[in-house]
């Protein structure tokens, strides 16, 4: 799939031949000077564009010959003890099937003979280090022209993508009913999250694609509520802002129910009004 969307990008380019795309991918982050690891999820241009998960990988699209190169990371026997088996730029020749692997630390070589005109970033960032080892003053580094093409080309969907999307979206209901019938008062709200979290989980979705939101009574109200910590009580209301990623594809979904199973007469005039407000906005769009 990747493959596809390389050649959608390199299709917007097509007139500008003296020129390379750089991209850097995600790199694990810690918890302050400790050495906890939050578990690594790939940059999402990167992982659209090349399919690779791991981090500290970088990619160089050329536009002279529409070919592209993955950058992979010099890896050493520490790391190999502490993280597992150091793949060989072979395993990647043939698992992503770029026309080109090198190491990171011959990237800067590679430039200098390159000698492009332009090199497109994502960020400055990016452009600063891209610059630092670039080919001398006239190359032109743009941080601009390349979000807006990502952008216009993740916004035309592939089959396989469309496939992706039904099935984070299967398994996002899946987790929204479970919790819904799992559901009592007297529960914390991270008992609820659990039982979301477990149904992505058992579907083999480790990532979540935003941070849910959990809440019952006055905590359904903060719009970016993480806490999910209180108690949920007879006639609540209890909101799950909550969704579901699979390989970088997301569904996002919103619900809320009274606690006990039953709307209190209030409660109730306003979800009548709250679902035909929303009937009309779908009917006029």
């Amino acid at each position: 799939m990747a493959a596809k969307n390389r050649s959608k990008l390199f299709e917007l380019f097509r007139h500008d031949g003296d020129a390379l795309i750089y991209l850097q991918g995600g790199t694990v982050m810690h918890r302050y000077d400790t050495d906890y690891e939050f578990a690594f999820r790939q940059e999402s241009n990167f992982l659209y564009l090349t399919g690779v998960s791991e981090p500290d990988f970088q990619m160089v699209m050329d536009l002279q010959d529409n070919t592209w190169h993955l950058v992979i990371p010099r890896r050493d026997t520490k790391y190999a003890v502490w993280m597992g088996y150091v793949n060989p730029p072979k395993y990647y020749r043939e698992k992503f099937k770029p026309d080109g692997v090198l190491y990171d630390d011959e990237l800067e070589t590679v430039l200098k003979k390159r000698a492009p005109k332009t090199i497109y970033c994502l960020d400055k960032g990016q452009a600063s280090m891209i610059g630092a080892i670039s080919p001398g003053k006239n190359v032109k580094v743009d941080t601009e022209t390349l979000r807006d093409a990502l952008a216009y080309c993740r916004c035309t969907k592939t089959e396989e993508e469309l496939e992706y999307l039904r099935k984070a979206s299967k398994v996002a209901s899946e987790a929204h009913r479970e919790a819904m019938k799992a559901l009592k008062p007297g529960m914390r709200e991270y008992e609820m999250k659990a039982v979301f979290d477990y149904v992505n989980l058992k579907n083999g979705l480790v990532h979540a694609p935003y941070n849910g939101i959990h809440a019952a009574g006055k905590n359904s109200a903060i719009l970016h509520y993480v806490e999910n910590s209180a108690t949920i009580n007879d006639g609540d209301l209890y909101l799950v802002d909550a969704g579901s990623e699979y390989k970088g594809y997301a569904a996002d979904i919103t619900r809320t129910y009274p606690a006990n199973g039953k709307f209190t007469e209030m409660q109730g005039v306003i979800y009548d009004i709250v679902l035909q407000a929303h009937s009309e906005t779908i009917a006029g769009a």
